[in-house]
């Protein structure tokens, strides 16, 4: 065993970490259904590698980049969601086309209204 780790050590730790590693399992496929393999191959590749050594625990012990490879992993998540952020900010293209064109039929009715209102604009309703 690396470190002099005896192998109860690593069996308590399992079974004091069960929940957590399940918990992580959960959120990896979470997050690899959110991103596409063809634009995110790096995070991808990356979060299959920390669940790799994750996963087993003597990689674990014996992996000593793990926490360069969390904050790669972080790196570039926030590579990947800064885009997604400024789509989000600016709207979906629909609600952005349904948003400026009701400001334009409200403005049209407006300005209709006030043509009306002020005799600018006679309608004859008797035909």
């Amino acid at each position: 065993m690396s470190r002099g780790h005896r192998p109860e050590e690593l069996v308590g730790f399992l079974e004091e970490r069960s929940d957590d590693v399940r918990r992580m399992g959960v959120s990896h496929h979470r997050i690899m259904l959110r991103l596409n393999p063809q634009e995110h191959a790096t995070i991808i590749g990356k979060l299959e590698k920390l669940l790799s050594i994750m996963s087993s625990y003597q990689k674990v012990l014996d992996e000593t980049g793990v926490n360069e490879l969390i904050k790669g992993v972080i790196a570039e998540g926030q590579v990947v969601l800064k885009p997604e952020w400024r789509r989000v900010k600016r709207g979906e293209l629909t609600f952005v086309i349904t948003k400026y064109v009701s400001l334009t039929l409200f403005v049209l009715a407006v300005c209709f209204a006030v043509l009306v209102g002020r005799g600018y604009l006679v309608i004859n309703i008797h035909g």
